[in-house]
């Protein structure tokens, strides 16, 4: 049995008579957990969604949700997580605990899939290659009912050629860019609208569960990590209370979120909290920055700390925090910026490589505990 599964073992009762629950659309199947909390028992079901969207045009997307059989009283708290490249939200969820935290304390988790229309695999529109964008304002609406008029749409930015250097590999220009007069040498990711996208699952969902709209949250590795990174900066500032990036930086020029900096213009983006966990000795995306072994510029982890510290009114420097991943066989340590106006602003270290996560489950319970600290 491996630490998930003993993890599930310890939490639930494997509920054997009603284990698959046929998915929307795709027919995928997931299991059923369930979780008693003081009298009541709530039954926990995995299945997948298929949403059609306007985007630049109407597309399918898709997500895998983990939340309860019927709908809650109360508006339940949401997570959000974005695989990373070529991955898949199925994928993501087997391989976290997230499940069954979410259903211990009442909450609902999703499982985006990128987009892959291109040949570098489903991802995530970072911005680089080409984006849209809305005002600083956060509003939310039922993305597929959103009329498509040049008042309700957001501006878009051009592809960005400044974030690799020339003959960077593993580039490629996907089918939404082309569409839009967007392809350069630096296209690499979807052009399609993933924060039209998430507003669309938000949507969804509400109207399934009841979502507490204050308290959402997003986590992602890898890619999915640069997507988190985009969201809470530059794409949906504002909208997460708390983020929690792994192995995942801004490319170079986005650690403010981009062309103009959105970042620093948003007067709701202070109101989200960061959680980073990265590896020491990671070459695809180094915490130290600069150029990767493929030809892609990074911003470093402490530009990208040091901003949010900034727009927070974190102190400027970072002091020693003990938590619950500290030390180990991977030596963690975890650091945080004091005295924030709003929220908080933390990061942990670690002995690895891209793609590896700290010791599990220590790194889900640490990203868990973060949220409930922030959503009591």
């Amino acid at each position: 049995m491996g630490w998930l599964e003993a993890l599930h073992a310890l939490l639930f009762a494997i509920d054997s008579s009603n284990g698959v629950i046929a998915g929307s659309s795709t027919g995928a199947v997931g299991g059923t957990l369930r979780a008693s909390n003081g009298m009541h028992t709530t039954t926990y079901a995995t299945r997948n969604v298929s949403l059609l969207i306007r985007d630049h045009i109407a597309v399918n997307r898709s997500f895998v949700v983990h939340g309860p059989a019927t709908k809650s009283d109360t508006k339940l708290p949401l997570v959000l997580g974005f695989h990373g490249q070529s991955g898949t939200g199925w994928q993501q969820q087997s391989e976290h605990a997230f499940n069954a935290y979410a259903a211990r304390d009442g909450w609902i988790v999703a499982y985006l899939d990128g987009m892959g229309d291109g040949d570098q695999g489903t991802g995530w529109n970072c911005g680089t290659a080409g984006d849209y964008q809305r005002p600083a304002v956060v509003t939310i609406s039922r993305a597929f009912d959103r009329e498509n008029d040049e008042k309700s749409s957001p501006s878009c930015l051009v592809g960005d050629n400044s974030t690799c250097i020339v003959g960077t590999q593993n580039v490629g220009c996907y089918e939404s860019c082309a569409a839009r007069g967007l392809c350069g040498r630096c296209n690499w990711n979807t052009c399609h609208d993933d924060g039209r996208f998430v507003e669309a699952v938000i949507d969804e969902l509400d109207a399934e569960f009841g979502v507490d709209r204050s308290r959402l949250f997003a986590f992602g590795g890898s890619n999915g990590g640069m997507a988190v990174h985009h969201l809470v900066a530059a794409r949906l500032p504002g909208l997460f209370l708390g983020a929690a990036p792994v192995f995942g930086l801004p490319l170079m020029g986005y650690a403010a979120g981009g062309p103009g900096m959105p970042l620093l213009r948003s007067p709701n983006a202070s109101r989200t909290s960061i959680l980073q966990l990265h590896d020491r000795s990671d070459s695809v995306i180094p915490w130290k920055g600069g150029v990767d072994g493929d030809g892609w510029i990074y911003e470093t982890g402490t530009v990208a700390l040091a901003t949010w510290a900034a727009v927070k009114g974190c102190a400027a420097t970072s002091t020693p925090q003990n938590t619950t991943l500290s030390g180990g066989a991977d030596r963690a340590a975890c650091f945080a910026f004091e005295g924030c106006d709003a929220g908080v602003l933390r990061y942990c270290l670690y002995d690895g490589t891209h793609g590896v996560w700290p010791p599990q489950p220590a790194a889900d319970a640490l990203i868990w505990a973060f949220f409930k600290a922030l959503a009591p």
